[in-house]
């Protein structure tokens, strides 16, 4: 096991909108707080891109959206 100070957390999204969520949910429910998670989204025509960008607002400090071309 590593000794770090932060952890990064890097989450790939597609089509998530009915788990997504409960996925962001979880993180902050951690005991573990030293962490910030990464959010790049793969083309999702659902709500899965408004639920994290929702996230990535109220908890800017834990969750940053990655914006890039997506590649399949």
């Amino acid at each position: 096991m590593y000794d770090t100070d932060k952890i990064a957390i890097l989450l790939a999204t597609y089509m998530g909108e009915n788990y997504i969520e409960e996925q962001l949910q979880s993180l902050l429910n951690q005991t573990y707080t030293n962490w910030i998670a990464y959010i790049h989204d793969d083309g999702s025509t659902d709500k899965t891109c408004e639920i994290t960008q929702s996230y990535a607002e109220k908890y800017a400090d834990k969750f940053v959206i990655v914006y890039g071309k997506s590649t399949g």
